[in-house]
């Protein structure tokens, strides 16, 4: 009875708690590592790659600019040739997600 009651209340703050960090093909309980891609150009792929984060801590903390023009600045990117969007999860307590230009 004692395990099933751990069980409950450990499932209900665990759904209660949650980074808010999920791709677009879901997440994982444990870890959650992917990359995905969110648009692309008709132009040759950029020869520069710039990165800009965010991320969040129980649902309760968070902080970063994950924006395009945050990741393209960092890049020196003036003509963006792509956008990927990189997401973490670890067990629902930290989640992170980066965007990545790339471009010229």
């Amino acid at each position: 009875m004692k395990t099933m009651l751990s069980l409950t209340a450990f499932l209900f703050l665990t759904a209660c708690a949650t980074t808010g960090m999920n791709s677009g093909t879901g997440t994982a309980f444990i870890n959650m590592e992917t990359t995905e891609a969110v648009t692309a150009t008709a132009h040759k792929l950029g020869t520069k790659t710039g990165t800009a984060c965010s991320s969040n801590i129980l649902g309760i903390y968070a902080s970063g600019d994950a924006s395009v023009h945050a990741a393209a600045k960092a890049g020196g990117i003036t003509n963006i040739t792509s956008i990927d969007k990189q997401f973490t999860n670890y067990a629902f307590v930290y989640g992170k997600m980066c965007t990545i230009v790339t471009g010229n």
